[in-house]
């Protein structure tokens, strides 16, 4: 996650570099969900974390230049409390579907979720000028 970090002040385009770690986490989901083996489980999940926390940062530079000084705290805030209710709407979901549906579930359903988050943001969001 710290490269990810690192490489939203070299890529010229954040919302590419959000699109494309968000993917990327989203396809780790599927492979947690895929794993036969705890190695795979392992390293499904430590790809799945790096992705989605280096996307944070980038995600608070795209903030700094979308909002004025004013309104920024308002717009941090505002997801550090969105990516919190996701936690927990996730827990809750998995805990629900777990039963019925096995643990894999909730890893397929997130995955897919994340891809197609990943391509709504690559389509809808615009690159904020710089500053």
């Amino acid at each position: 996650s710290a490269f990810i970090g690192f490489a939203s002040d070299v890529v010229s385009s954040r919302r590419i570099l959000i699109s494309v770690t968000t993917f990327v986490g989203g396809m780790a989901a599927i492979a947690t969900g895929m794993a036969t083996t705890y190695p795979q489980l392992i390293l499904s999940r430590f790809i799945g974390g790096s992705c989605m926390s280096g996307s944070v940062p980038v995600v608070f530079s795209l903030l700094s230049d979308w909002f004025d000084d004013k309104d920024r705290n308002a717009a941090s805030s505002g997801f550090t409390a969105m990516m919190g209710a996701g936690i927990l709407m996730g827990q809750v979901y998995a805990g629900y579907t777990g039963t019925s549906a096995g643990w894999r579930y909730s890893f397929y359903t997130s995955g897919i979720l994340t891809m197609l988050l990943a391509i709504l943001v690559m389509i809808c969001i615009r690159e904020p000028i710089r500053g």
